[in-house]
């Protein structure tokens, strides 16, 4: 009995065994396959590599918002701004370049006047100084600082000069700035804005009349003594205002109203001429006509010497003023 059960056992021990041997060999053989299936897999894919460029060029570029100046209110007979008006022009770029800069005539409807009448500099000036605008682009030599950094600024000044006798108008004119270097011709425009008001003045060709001898109770026969007035520069017409001072030698005088005033001439006693009052500028309503080049006009004088006079040499200043 004892000897079956031993064999029985040992049937058990052997086919344990068995057992063991093959589950191991079929764990080596899993790994095997697995791993040669892996390695198929692997042979059968593939891979490509792309190389990428791009050329990045060499630009620069002026930027910013319109702006505007506004060089004000100038008479007629001129004036001149202070080259300070400042434009301030960002760069956008990666290369250094310069400003050019360029101009229109000024101009209003059929009024204008020359580009050159503004000037520009590289610093603000305390007077109208620089280098005067043309209507062909002009290299500043002005440095456009290129990115990257901050936001590089460029700085120009302008100033104008009014020349005389412009017709009152508001003026404008179109400043326009660009940069040097090639891959962008950008362009950067600004409005200059001023306005001439209506003026006018009076200049006098003669500043001295001499009416010679007249005895006591005695006037000249006519008012033949001429001064031309002329209105160098204004921009409207203008009318001729006079007044005078009394007449004096020493401890003697005699009234201004003794000389009269004419726009022609006529005789002392005519009925056109007028007493001139002391203090009191008269409108002689003789104007003097614009343009300027058409702006000479005459008015003359005479005078009485009342009877009794003390002899001596007299003088009166007579004034005459514009209206416009």
């Amino acid at each position: 009995m004892t000897r079956s059960n031993n064999r029985h056992n040992n049937k058990l021990k052997n086919l344990a065994t068995t057992l063991g041997s093959m589950l191991v060999v079929l764990t080596i053989a899993f790994m095997v396959l697995s791993y040669t299936n892996v390695r198929i897999t692997s042979a059968n894919s593939t891979s490509s590599n792309v190389a990428a460029s791009a050329n990045v060029q060499s630009y620069c570029e002026l930027g910013g918002a319109p702006q505007t100046i506004a060089f004000g209110t100038y008479p007629g007979s001129g004036g001149s701004y202070d080259t300070n008006s400042l434009i301030t022009a960002n760069t956008i770029g990666n290369a250094a370049g310069n400003i050019l800069v360029s101009g229109t005539t000024w101009a209003y409807l059929s009024n204008s006047f020359a580009v050159g009448s503004t000037d520009w500099s590289a610093s603000s000036q305390s007077s109208f100084t620089g280098t005067p605008l043309t209507g062909t682009p002009t290299d500043t030599n002005i440095a456009m600082v290129p990115l990257p950094a901050v936001i590089a600024t460029n700085d120009i000044y302008f100033g104008v000069n009014v020349p005389a006798g412009e017709n009152p108008d508001t003026y404008t004119q179109t400043i326009t700035l660009k940069n040097s270097c090639s891959g962008s011709a950008n362009t950067f425009s600004v409005t200059a804005t001023l306005t001439v008001s209506g003026s006018c003045y009076v200049s006098v060709s003669n500043s001295v009349i001499s009416f010679g001898n007249i005895n006591p109770g005695s006037n000249t026969p006519d008012t033949s003594n001429l001064v031309v007035v002329q209105d160098n520069g204004g921009n409207v017409n203008a009318n001729i205002l006079v007044e005078g001072s009394s007449w004096t030698s020493g401890a003697n005088n005699f009234f201004v109203a003794n000389t009269v005033w004419d726009s022609s001439n006529v005789a002392y006693t005519s009925g056109t001429s007028l007493e001139l009052a002391p203090g009191n500028l008269i409108n002689t309503n003789i104007e003097i006509p614009y343009p300027p080049t058409n702006g000479a006009n005459n008015i003359y004088f005479g005078v009485a010497v009342p009877p009794g006079e003390p002899a001596g040499v007299y003088t009166q200043n007579i004034v005459l003023e514009n209206l416009c």
